[in-house]
């Protein structure tokens, strides 16, 4: 199981054209294409380095859902100041659940079921995506899943060139599947939700990231991908 979940996190990578996939990956942006993310120079020719922690607060991830239909859609907005995520968890049985500003801690749960429709295909986590939510100051954040099974995320300037070179956001330990889902109410802080693979299944999980340090701009516009 794990070795599928592995071989799908590659295909994803490979999906979304995402850099840093490894330690030895330098992230980088094209300036011409905003929130574009290549890998430079390629491993072969990088020297190798451990994964270094981001230089910005992210908190400990919580448990969304320890079930998740990756067949099916996924939502994530904001609402009311409120992150509001939709989620199937088995075939058509379905979730709305609310997230609590800060805490992320789940305010409510609303169960409902999907509408029958055709197959969804490529399934939602397989379509290449690399969100991007913008920032207080005009700069945008953007994430993406690499082959290795971790989050990565980059700080953009207003133009889309890089404030840095990428950092993991999630354990590496952790094995993530598919994109991840970004959204932000202020514009300082982001919601990161993302797919947690292991034996018994995917579970949903999200946390938080406080960019406030790195923001200096006008009024936040509430973003979400």
């Amino acid at each position: 199981m794990r070795r599928w979940h592995h071989l799908v996190g590659v295909a994803v990578c490979l999906l979304v054209g995402g850099g840093g996939c490894a330690s030895t990956d330098v992230v980088r942006a094209r300036a011409s294409e905003p929130g574009g993310v290549v890998a430079s120079p390629s491993p072969s020719e990088a020297p190798a380095a451990p994964l270094e922690p981001p230089p910005y607060p992210v908190a400990v991830p919580r448990t969304v859902s320890e079930h998740v239909n990756l067949r099916e859609p996924i939502t994530l907005e904001i609402v009311d100041g409120r992150v509001v995520t939709t989620f199937a968890v088995r075939q058509r049985d379905a979730r709305m659940v609310a997230l609590a500003p800060r805490t992320l801690a789940v305010e409510a749960s609303t169960p409902f079921t999907l509408a029958p429709h055709p197959p969804v295909d490529p399934a939602p986590y397989l379509v290449a995506r690399q969100p991007r939510v913008r920032l207080r100051d005009g700069g945008t954040f953007t994430v993406w899943t690499c082959g290795a099974g971790h989050v990565w995320g980059q700080l953009l300037d207003r133009r889309g060139a890089p404030l840095d070179r990428g950092y993991v956001l999630t354990d590496p330990d952790t094995l993530v599947i598919g994109a991840p889902y970004i959204a932000s109410a202020d514009g300082e802080h982001v919601v990161l939700l993302y797919f947690s693979g292991g034996e018994e299944g995917s579970a949903l999980m999200a946390t938080e990231l406080d960019l406030s340090a790195t923001q200096r701009g006008p009024a936040p516009v509430a973003t979400a991908r």
